[in-house]
């Protein structure tokens, strides 16, 4: 599918508040000096005339909700420095090493320590990305009912997605629907890999195989609550036509149960599969 518009990041509701943000902390951490060169005058100068005397920078409304806890912004800022360590070359961890060449090529065109929600497309994008498609969507709409009454009561969300890493198609609770929706979990969500860095929709498409990733595996520090795991859905020549993916919001989740849900969303992309080969040559 062809570029489409960007749309306005939807954000979460949030409340007054005052969060500090130690200018210190962050220029002793380890990251390349190109990203602190951009993230110290927005951070500092913008919000506060006073730096960098002042070593801390208030910040009120929507950006002090991205920034509530000391806690999570050091979390975000040690994350940020091991995606850039195994970026530069660094051996991965174990958990990692999978999904390390992804990091790297993410560190292209996505900054880690980036707050902002995954675009929502709109009803006429989301319209325009599935007729391509419509002939396959239709043939899976049993196996996603499936795998949605096996998963849904763990919490999971199921993406149909295209090759531009588009949710044109989607199982999940409407009445969490806009949690889902702030998360990019969600009918219209976008998830090509060169967008939003490592993560199970994206990258399976990058590197045409099942991917799980798990919390921090996640190139961003904002997805590490989520866990997803994709799986590819082949044409009968071949070609990638669809993601198939199943994701939850859960920082408490275990990587070994999310396992689980990785071996069932491949169980269903090959089913999906198998159908639309017999369809087509019926």
């Amino acid at each position: 599918p062809g570029a489409r518009p960007e749309l306005d990041a939807r954000a979460a509701p949030t409340a007054p508040a005052v969060a500090v943000i130690n200018v210190a902390d962050l220029r002793k951490s380890r990251l390349p000096s190109s990203i602190l060169s951009l993230m110290l005058p927005s951070i500092g100068r913008q919000s506060c005339p006073a730096f960098p005397s002042s070593g801390t920078c208030p910040l009120s409304g929507a950006r002090a909700a991205r920034a509530d806890r000391p806690q999570r912004f050091h979390t975000a800022v040690a994350h940020a420095e091991r995606v850039y360590s195994v970026a530069q070359g660094a051996a991965p961890a174990p958990d990692i090493e999978e999904l390390s060449s992804s990091w790297q090529r993410s560190t292209n065109s996505v900054d880690p320590l980036d707050s902002s929600a995954p675009r929502i497309l709109t009803t006429g994008e989301i319209k325009d990305s599935r007729e391509p498609l419509g002939t396959l969507i239709s043939t899976a709409q049993e196996e996603l009912d499936r795998l949605y009454k096996v998963v849904r009561e763990a919490g999971y969300t199921i993406l149909f997605c295209d090759t531009a890493g588009v949710a044109i198609e989607h199982r999940g609770d409407a009445v969490e629907a806009s949690q889902f929706e702030y998360w990019g979990t969600w009918l219209g969500g976008v998830w090509a890999e060169e967008i939003e860095g490592t993560n199970g929709i994206g990258t399976c498409i990058t590197e045409e195989r099942p991917v799980t990733v798990h919390r921090s595996q996640h190139f961003r520090s904002r997805h590490m609550n989520l866990s997803c795991s994709g799986a590819p859905i082949f044409g009968t020549d071949g070609r990638l036509l669809a993601v198939l993916d199943v994701s939850a919001i859960d920082p408490g989740r275990s990587e070994r149960a999310h396992a689980l849900t990785g071996a069932l969303t491949v169980t269903s992309a090959r089913a999906i599969e198998e159908r639309f080969f017999r369809e087509h040559f019926r």
